[in-house]
């Protein structure tokens, strides 16, 4: 074997994995940044307890943290009264997406201030990575349904892979959830649950809502 071409090939033998990502067509090289993470400050303090122990007003508590993240300051109770014929209590829920139409409205709040509301929920993972990054960035956070139960999320460790083009942006692989329980309360270690984002614990997610307020 020809002196050059044997050290060609020790050389690129030696290359790390993530230089050695190249597409098929060779089109440039992605470069993977790991272990970011993006968290919300404060989030144990601004997720109430749920002020009954029931399912549905955890749900109404997380409502009520999302919402104030976008300055809508509904209380706990009215969410979890509105969406519940009243003040009733269930032990669990499985009615994650009419929740989430029955928040979708127009709303005038204290001040006269008019905004709409868009609660969408999405059963299983969301397919892209980046709404979980992107709405934590805005301080926003999302509810994640995991295993029937809801949580909030308040912080995702993941990968940033950019590619050497800058042509795609960037694509987020996803390694951890942070997320609260609000059926606990605050300042209690437990409140807080770790969920590593593997492919085989991703369909432990029953669903996940996110909300966008919006002035009308």
């Amino acid at each position: 074997m020809p002196r050059r071409l044997l050290i060609a090939i020790i050389l690129l033998a030696l290359l790390p994995a993530h230089a050695q990502k190249k597409n098929k067509k060779g089109y440039g090289t992605f470069y993977r940044k790991a272990d970011q993470k993006v968290e919300l400050a404060n989030a144990d303090t601004a997720l109430q307890m749920a002020h009954r122990k029931c399912e549905n007003y955890a749900w109404a508590a997380i409502v009520d943290a999302m919402m104030r993240a976008q300055d809508v300051k509904i209380p706990q109770d009215d969410w979890a009264t509105n969406t519940s014929a009243g003040m009733k209590c269930f032990p669990s829920l499985t009615d994650y997406p009419e929740r989430a139409l029955a928040i979708s409205n127009d709303y005038t709040l204290d001040g006269g201030r008019k905004v709409h509301i868009d609660a969408t929920y999405v059963a299983g993972s969301l397919a892209d990575p980046a709404t979980f990054v992107n709405s934590l960035r805005l301080k926003r956070p999302l509810m994640v349904v995991l295993n029937g139960r809801p949580y909030m999320l308040f912080a995702v460790t993941y990968d940033d892979l950019i590619h050497s083009t800058g042509a795609t942006g960037h694509q987020y692989q996803l390694r951890e959830f942070k997320l609260l329980d609000a059926a606990l309360p605050p300042g209690k270690s437990e409140r807080i649950v770790s969920f590593a984002t593997t492919p085989e614990t991703l369909d432990q997610i029953t669903g996940v809502m996110t909300v966008n307020v919006s002035p009308r």
